[in-house]
């Protein structure tokens, strides 16, 4: 795992403390072959006790949907004003960045 310095601005959030953890984590992108969604099933399947929350939309959405184990929900698209709601409800964020090589 790597943790990356850029995304949202905190400056976004109204950010306050947890009571507790819950082990809810969301995905927010589109659902694209390469954008790597698809690795998230691989991750929820190993992680039965976390639940993985996606949000957005895309053409290879159905088909990370019907993989999903029973620990990933779907949500569709929500508007950018919505998500600041909806990251403060989860524990943590789920960012892909797939490598691509060079030559």
């Amino acid at each position: 795992m790597i943790t990356l310095a850029n995304g949202i601005s905190p400056d976004f959030f109204n950010i306050k403390q947890k009571e507790s953890i819950t082990n809810d984590f969301v995905y927010v992108g589109t659902f694209t072959p390469w954008d790597g969604a698809i690795h998230i099933v691989d991750l929820a399947i190993k992680n039965p006790n976390i639940q993985f929350h996606m949000i957005g939309e895309g053409p290879f959405r159905k088909e990370v949907e019907q993989k999903a184990p029973s620990n990933m929900k779907f949500y569709g698209y929500k508007l950018y004003d919505e998500l600041k709601t909806t990251y403060q409800n989860f524990d943590g964020g789920i960012v892909l960045y797939l490598l691509l090589e060079t030559t």
